[in-house]
């Protein structure tokens, strides 16, 4: 949503170009998912390691040499270190504004992550050495979503990170989390004690412009409307989506993927369900072939229906335009 500049001064010649093909650029995790030595990859850190064993027989020695019961490899010393890390990174930040204008924005938006938790991501945007930057705080779990608890997530996120609450200036979030009466905007105002205006997400204004000009299309609507029904209709059993993937198994396809999730609000949800049906059109038929054939009587109207508007000339067309 909001573009973040690497704390290495990099971004002063080109910030892209430096952070392209790295582990966080790239979304990989540190961790693997199975890191015991029959594992293929054992994620990055130990990976890393290992590579690096290869090439400095030193370290090679002396982590080899370590007992059994204390190589300083665990999970639980990764995530020690990512901590240590994301505090030494913070108080870097909080060195640079206090260094520079002692003042700053703050950034939060709030979403929901692969694990199914609402996470508020809190960024701060100052000048540094005559340049505006953006930085990452962190994330923090929202357990209720009112405005005071999202209000006292961001607060506390700044007050933990060292900063002072007082030299915001300025706050950016979405429409939703805005409320010039009792929303995050307002309750915030009052926690600094002074103005520090609202600035509406420039990114998703542009969203909502893409979604409400769709909207106004009424084939355009229908197809999305059409995306949208045949996703909720497979989420809502278990069952159901399993024939969504078996149907991609029985085609041959080499990766298994699930319908994407198709939000109103979102024009890049809409762009990843769009891009599905059109290239897993023939899956997506062979599912609702199947459902209608083996499922329970109540999902043969819907998966008819469903059938019916797929195979259309109209609908077809307006899928392969759209993508």
């Amino acid at each position: 949503m909001w573009y973040l500049t690497p704390l290495d001064g990099s971004h002063k010649q080109s910030p892209t170009k430096e952070m392209k093909g790295s582990p966080q650029a790239q979304e990989i995790a540190l961790r693997g998912h199975r890191e015991n030595e029959q594992t293929s990859n054992r994620g990055n850190f130990i990976e890393i390691l290992e590579l690096l064993k290869q090439k400095c027989p030193d370290l090679a020695k002396n982590v080899e040499s370590m007992p059994g019961n204390a190589k300083y490899i665990d999970h639980h010393i990764q995530n020690e270190i990512i901590e240590l890390s994301g505090k030494l990174t913070r108080g870097m930040i909080v060195k640079e504004i206090q260094d520079g204008s002692n003042c700053y924005s703050v950034i939060a938006v709030e979403t929901k992550d692969k694990g199914g938790i609402e996470q508020l991501s809190v960024c701060v945007r100052y000048l540094c050495q005559c340049e505006i930057v953006e930085r990452f705080l962190g994330f923090t779990d929202l357990h209720k979503f009112d405005a005071e608890s999202i209000t006292d997530g961001i607060s506390k996120m700044i007050i933990n990170s060292g900063l002072d609450i007082t030299r915001c200036v300025s706050q950016a979030y979405d429409g939703v989390m805005s409320g010039n009466i009792s929303g995050v905007c307002k309750r915030f105002q009052s926690q600094v004690g002074g103005p520090t205006p609202y600035v509406h997400c420039y990114a998703h204004r542009l969203n909502f412009v893409l979604v409400d000009c769709c909207a106004d299309l009424k084939d355009i609507k229908e197809v999305i409307g059409l995306i949208q029904a045949i996703y909720n209709f497979q989420s809502q059993s278990v069952r159901r989506s399993e024939y969504f993937k078996d149907a991609q198994a029985m085609i041959g396809y080499d990766k298994i993927l699930e319908l994407p999730k198709s939000c109103d609000t979102r024009r890049s949800s809409q762009k990843n369900g769009i891009s599905y049906f059109h290239n897993r059109l023939d899956s997506v038929i062979l599912a609702l072939e199947n459902i209608s054939e083996n499922g329970k009587p109540a999902d043969l109207a819907e998966c008819k229906g469903f059938l019916h508007q797929l195979k259309s000339f109209r609908t077809l067309l307006l899928i392969f335009i759209l993508d």
